[in-house]
């Protein structure tokens, strides 16, 4: 019912603290047994929990994908850029209007994607961000332009097949020898 009157924020909000309250001490993240059924188990409980939230960005996405201004259904490149203050993108609101319009798709999935990554409130949630950056990886969207604590851990991890994004994470940070240095790195491996 959230999601049907436009509440986004408020439905992230209870979804992450209902996937907090099955796995108070990320046991799941940090099992002392790694093949533990429990750990498991928690595991998936908070995967439900998020599964909503991404449903919600799938949703998005899809309808962005049907404005007319997307060439070939990929989103547009200033995509999640939000360098410099005059650059920031608006906050998303607490009730967005509904039915949402195509054309208003792509920034709300912005700033819905912002506001999970870069809200200090989830910033503690590293399964939430995970999931998150591996669903935005799968539709080729820019993990390295947010602003999550995680981005640069799961780049180094779960981008393996994508170094260039690594890459792209350091330039996008103004970090030159850094990016540099992965540059040198990913030409001398081809």
């Amino acid at each position: 019912r959230l999601r049907a009157v436009g509440a986004c924020r408020g439905l992230v909000s209870l979804c992450v603290r209902i996937a907090r309250e099955r796995d108070p001490r990320d046991e799941c993240l940090r099992p002392r047994e790694p093949t533990s059924a429990h750990a498991q188990q928690l595991h998936y409980a908070r995967l439900e929990c998020y599964q909503v939230v991404l449903e919600m960005f799938e949703d998005l996405y899809v309808l962005a994908q049907q404005h007319r201004g997307f060439a070939g259904g990929v989103l547009p490149t200033n995509f999640g850029s939000a360098t410099g203050v005059a650059a920031r993108p608006p906050e998303l609101p607490a009730l967005l209007r509904m039915p949402l319009l195509a054309a208003d798709a792509a920034p709300i999935l912005d700033a819905l994607l912002r506001h999970c990554l870069e809200d200090h409130m989830y910033g503690a949630d590293e399964l939430f961000h995970f999931c998150i950056l591996k669903w935005m990886m799968q539709r080729d969207l820019p993990v390295y332009r947010y602003e999550s604590p995680y981005v640069r851990g799961f780049l180094e991890t779960h981008a393996r097949d994508q170094p260039e994004l690594l890459c792209r994470y350091y330039q996008h940070r103004g970090r030159w020898a850094e990016a540099c240095d992965a540059y040198l790195a990913l030409a001398g491996r081809q």
